[in-house]
């Protein structure tokens, strides 16, 4: 269960898993994978510092106001009996998993992450879009 907040921390807290969102998507990188090699008991918790392992790399630099936000925000106490909480993995990755990077589009329209506009030539599944009625195929650069 995620704490509540004041309004300003959780702006800045859905801010903060935007920006890790976009960069993770952009980039292909396997999140969940990335902690699961720390979680040799698969338990779906890691410690403070294999977190901060895993963001170095993906290449994800954290203030330490962020870093302490997201551990304040997703670590529980060590059910094994240690006193020291850990980082529930499973649930930032679904977080981050979950973001909307286009929260103003219709979802069932695809758009190019690099430009940001729905593609032209290629649907969702891979299929090539006919041109529309009166559209002209594009002129080579010569």
């Amino acid at each position: 269960q995620r704490p509540q907040y004041p309004v300003h921390t959780e702006a800045q807290l859905q801010d903060l898993e935007f920006q890790i969102a976009k960069h993770i998507r952009l980039r292909q990188l396997p999140l969940k994978v990335a902690f699961q090699d720390f979680d040799r008991t698969r338990s779906g918790r890691v410690t403070r510092s294999q977190f901060q392992r895993v963001m170095d790399m993906m290449n994800f630099t954290l203030t330490e106001e962020q870093s302490q936000l997201l551990l304040q925000t997703y670590c529980t106490p060590d059910q094994e009996g240690s006193s020291m909480p850990r980082f529930g993995y499973l649930d930032f990755c679904k977080s981050i998993m979950g973001q909307d990077l286009f929260p103003s589009c219709d979802s069932a329209t695809p758009f190019s992450v690099r430009t940001g506009r729905p593609p032209k030539y290629f649907s969702r599944n891979g299929q090539l879009m006919p041109l529309r009625r009166g559209e002209a195929l594009p002129r080579p650069n010569t």
